[in-house]
């Protein structure tokens, strides 16, 4: 009995392949219905929270300083603040959709030098020794470069535990905010 491709149904789902190529390790998968989505989740997360601090901060500062100019100027930021929180999420989403549609490939290499990326059309590399930091955001790995304004956002679906933890232990660094709440903490007992 032979079975045709009508009655097979859709091919299963493409897993994650981790292949060792030479000194690196490549992961390959097939995006996704809702690998865009994760990705725009996951890069909004610290843009929106530094745009609420702006929002607060903006009327704030007017209204400590009293002035016309400052007065003038607080409608346009909050246009502008507003715009910015409107339109991100839906050119977010669309970017992603566009480059990584679902059934394309994607695949991310780890390297001794290098890490490259790509999602879709997307095809980016950075080199280790120019890696600035490396933090979870959401359900991705933010990559920042010293050297470019490049930004790598990883998927999970592209990262292995061991080199998520690899990664985030080499160059994962606390956020500002934390490093001072330990040093202030560290001054405090050293003094007590």
């Amino acid at each position: 009995a032979t079975v045709s491709a009508e009655s097979a149904g859709p091919p299963p789902p493409m897993t994650r392949r981790v292949h060792h190529v030479d000194d690196a390790i490549r992961v390959e998968y097939i995006a996704d219905e809702g690998l865009a989505d994760r990705l725009r989740r996951s890069m909004l997360r610290p843009f929106t929270i530094g745009l609420f601090y702006l929002a607060c901060l903006v009327p704030l500062v007017a209204l400590l300083t009293v002035e016309a100019y400052a007065m003038a100027a607080l409608p346009g930021a909050a246009i502008v603040t507003m715009s910015l929180l409107f339109f991100t999420p839906f050119f977010g989403r669309w970017w992603f959709r566009r480059t990584a549609p679902p059934g394309t490939p994607v695949s991310a290499e780890y390297g001794p030098g290098r890490i490259r990326l790509r999602l879709g059309t997307y095809d980016r590399t950075l080199d280790r020794a120019s890696i600035r930091r490396v933090r979870r955001l959401g359900t991705s790995l933010q990559v920042t470069s010293r050297t470019s304004t490049d930004v790598l956002l990883i998927p999970d679906e592209l990262l292995t535990p061991e080199i998520a933890t690899g990664l985030l232990e080499e160059f994962g660094r606390p956020p500002w905010w934390r490093r001072l709440v330990d040093a202030l903490r560290r001054r405090l007992r050293a003094s007590g």
